[in-house]
């Protein structure tokens, strides 16, 4: 299976008592048995979404899912 998705994350996160917080770094068009195409998220974008979740809540942990280009790896602080 080569679905990545959000939402089965943020429920297991849920489950285990926290919240959950996203920074999107692709749009995907997929189904439960292929990707069909990949839109990586503008860096910069990326990066203010980052910034602004560090700066408005208390982060304890990171999961890092796919990030979709190289030029948004190096947009992901290593904390």
């Amino acid at each position: 299976m080569v679905v990545q998705e959000i939402q089965p994350d943020s429920k297991v996160v849920h489950d285990l008592g926290y919240w959950a917080l996203s920074a999107i770094t692709g749009i995907t068009s997929q189904n439960f048995k292929k990707v069909f195409a990949v839109e990586p998220i503008a860096a910069e974008l990326l990066q203010v979404q980052i910034e602004n979740l560090f700066l408005s809540f208390p982060v304890c942990t990171v999961k890092i899912g796919v990030i979709c280009s190289k030029v948004n790896s190096c947009r992901i602080p290593f904390v």
